[in-house]
Formats: structure tokens, C-alpha cells, sequence
């Protein structure tokens, strides 16, 4: 057995995600998110654009008006 310590570590990187997802969820605009609020997720969370492009891609969110060509 082990100190626990991995088991912290997967939860909070759990609890994180989970974070991350709804924050995305409710800065969606007429069902899509804007650019500019994924990259102010991802500069409040510290996250590179590409993990934020990965979370939403999973959630099938479409991010418009994109304009730097961060998000695919």
C-alpha cells in the first residue's frame, strides 16, 4: 500500500478537469464558446490553450470565432 499520495494526485487532477468542464459548459454563446473566453479560461487557470481545446473537443463544444487559430 502506498501513502496515498498518486490517489491525491488523480483526484485533483479529477477535480480540476471537472472545474475546467463546467467553466466551459457556462461560458458557451448560443451554444458555441467564443475564443476569447477560452482564452481567458486558459490564462485564469493557467492551462495551455491546447489542453483547453482538448476539454472542450471531448465535451463536442465548438469554439467560434476563433482567431488566432489556437483552438482547432
Amino acid at each position: 500500500m502506498g501513502d496515498g499520495t498518486m490517489d491525491n494526485e488523480a483526484n485533483r487532477h479529477y477535480d480540476i478537469e471537472r472545474l475546467l468542464e463546467e467553466e466551459l459548459k457556462s461560458s458557451l454563446v448560443d451554444g458555441k464558446l467564443p475564443c476569447v473566453n477560452a482564452l481567458k479560461i486558459s490564462r485564469k487557470h493557467m492551462i495551455s490553450p491546447e489542453k483547453i481545446s482538448a476539454i472542450a473537443n471531448k465535451l463536442d463544444l465548438k469554439i467560434s470565432n476563433c482567431q488566432l487559430g489556437c483552438f482547432k
